[in-house]
């Protein structure tokens, strides 16, 4: 093992977060792709001063993590918030805290050209902006200086993204600039590549219309009883078109888990213990233990505050939600990335070789080939009134 991260990237262990090569004293690190087009820093050995520092801030060696002391189930009372949220609208909130106090809020946002990318933020007419699932990686750039500046600024920051990049800003900013920043991370099944997502768009725009809009887990209402869709619009459209995940390719390969990257079918920080102040996440089931507490068609989220400092963010903003006292294990029962990582399938390596070696267009065909059930059951589920779905589902015993 060298004094630099060269065994991380080729055992396949780096997250492509880009910490070591914010934190490198000489430039000897840059942002680069792997064979299969997944961010990874390069490095230029010539530069290379072997001083360590990339090892020191890289979230593969370096964490530090807290059991959760307390768990949630949480709604905004806010239904535009609702609507405009993925699950319960709690990140809106404590992003809105933060903001009323002259604070910044980094977050994922997803450009008009449909790049996936760190954002930050200073007005909360931008906070949109940083809602909603983004299931492709995040290109985090040049944020931890950024954070850092404003930390050294006394400005509070509130830092969101996946366990791993929550990890990596932590270790960048060091314990000492720590106190006025909060982090919450989304609880991560795994993440698709940029390259993957932006042939994805191509062919759909070949296949039905130039994409002038796309969103992950879009909701047709506040009360959405936590129901996966998706929607986009072409320049053909009036409005948007709602699908389901099992109608098309690059959702249904996202939710089975079949388009990650390498290291996170190994992710460390799919458990229990958080790198985060915050956790959130989609509390599926939640009827199971909080029948009485919550409406029937509540979209609710699981919360884990793992931190003093989470704790007191939550006291603040408890006020705009419905909250009920959870469990662990309730909440982990149908989040199994709070137990152990993705299950790393078979095909995954042949979907991205076919992609790799043919494009989009061959990923898309071979799903629409193997998956006609489940294509014909998505289409028979955006078209009944939804009361009789969950009929069915719960007559069935299992989701459609």
């Amino acid at each position: 093992m060298g004094n630099n991260i060269i065994d991380i990237i080729e055992g396949k262990l780096c997250c492509g977060c880009g910490v070591c090569i914010n934190t490198c004293p000489t430039a000897a690190l840059k942002y680069s792709k792997d064979r299969e087009y997944f961010l990874i820093p390069e490095i230029d050995l010539k530069k290379c001063i072997l001083c360590g520092k990339c090892r020191t801030v890289c979230p593969s060696l370096v964490n530090k993590l807290n059991s959760p002391q307390k768990v949630f189930a949480a709604v905004n009372c806010n239904k535009e918030v609702l609507v405009n949220s993925s699950s319960g609208g709690i990140f809106y909130s404590i992003a809105s805290l933060i903001l009323d106090r002259d604070g910044v809020v980094y977050g994922t946002e997803m450009t008009s050209d449909f790049q996936v990318q760190c954002a930050r933020i200073d007005n909360i007419k931008d906070l949109p902006r940083l809602q909603k699932s983004k299931y492709v990686q995040s290109f985090m750039g040049a944020t931890y200086e950024s954070i850092s500046k404003d930390l050294r600024a006394g400005k509070s920051v509130l830092f969101s993204g996946t366990p791993c990049q929550v990890s990596a800003v932590k270790n960048y900013v060091g314990p000492l600039d720590q106190r006025k920043l909060l982090t919450v991370d989304v609880v991560c099944h795994g993440v698709p590549s940029q390259d993957l997502f932006d042939d994805y768009i191509g062919y759909l725009g070949k296949k039905i219309g130039k994409v002038k809009a796309f969103q992950f887990r879009a909701k047709k209402n506040a009360s959405n009883n936590m129901n996966w869709f998706f929607s986009f619009q072409t320049i053909r459209m009036k409005k948007n078109s709602i699908r389901n995940w099992t109608e098309d390719s690059y959702n249904y390969n996202y939710m089975m888990g079949n388009v990650y990257r390498e290291s996170c079918y190994s992710c460390q920080y799919a458990r229990q213990e958080r790198a985060s102040d915050i956790t959130l996440c989609d509390f599926w089931h939640w009827d199971a233990s909080l029948k009485e507490q919550f409406d029937k068609n509540d979209s609710v989220s699981g919360i884990l505050i793992n931190t003093e400092k989470g704790d007191m963010f939550m006291e603040m903003i408890k006020k705009n939600l419905k909250m009920a006292n959870s469990h662990f294990n309730d909440v982990a029962a149908h989040n199994s990335c709070l137990v152990e990582p993705c299950k790393r399938p078979q095909v995954r390596d042949h979907i991205l070789k076919l992609w790799i070696d043919r494009g989009y267009e061959a990923i898309d065909n071979e799903f629409v080939n193997q998956n006609k059930l489940e294509i014909f059951k998505g289409i028979i589920r955006r078209h009944i009134p939804s009361w009789i779905y969950m009929f069915l589902a719960k007559v069935k015993g299992k989701i459609l």
